[in-house]
C-alpha cells in the first residue's frame, strides 16, 4: 500500500481510520492542520493525501491545490473528505482532486475508495 497522509481534525474519526491503517499495515502520517499537512507533504513527499474539507489554517480544497499547482508534488493522489456532498464534486473537479469522498465513512469504506482511485490511475 502507498504512504498516506491523512489531515483531519475529527479526532474520533481519525481514530477510528488510524486504528484500521494500523491494523492492516497501511503507512500513514496523521496532521489535525491544513499547514503543517502541506509542510509534511513538501518534506515526506506521500503518494497519497486524504484530507478532510474543514481544516484550521489552510481547508482541503486549497491544501490540494497548493500540491497540485507544485511540479515537484502534482503527483501525489489527493482525495477530499467533505460532508458538503456535490458542491465540492463541482468545484473540486477543477482543482485537481482525484476523488471527493462524502462523510460520514467508516475506515474501510474509505479505504475501499482509495484502493479505488489508485487501480483508476494505474489502468
Amino acid at each position: 500500500m502507498e504512504s498516506i497522509l491523512f489531515v483531519d481534525n475529527d479526532i474520533h474519526f481519525a481514530q477510528d481510520v488510524m486504528k484500521y491503517f494500523e491494523k492492516n499495515g497501511i503507512p500513514h502520517v496523521y496532521e489535525t492542520d491544513g499547514l503543517n499537512a502541506l509542510n509534511i507533504v513538501r518534506d515526506k513527499k506521500p503518494s497519497v493525501v486524504i484530507a478532510d474539507r474543514e481544516l484550521p489554517n489552510l481547508d482541503g480544497l486549497s491544501l490540494c491545490k497548493f500540491i497540485k499547482l507544485d511540479e515537484t508534488l502534482s503527483h501525489i493522489k489527493f482525495l477530499l473528505l467533505t460532508s458538503s456532498g456535490t458542491e465540492d464534486l463541482i468545484v473540486g473537479s477543477s482543482d485537481g482532486l482525484d476523488a471527493a469522498i462524502e462523510k460520514p465513512i467508516g475506515p474501510k469504506d474509505l479505504v475501499d475508495q482509495l484502493i479505488k482511485v489508485l487501480q483508476t490511475v494505474e489502468a
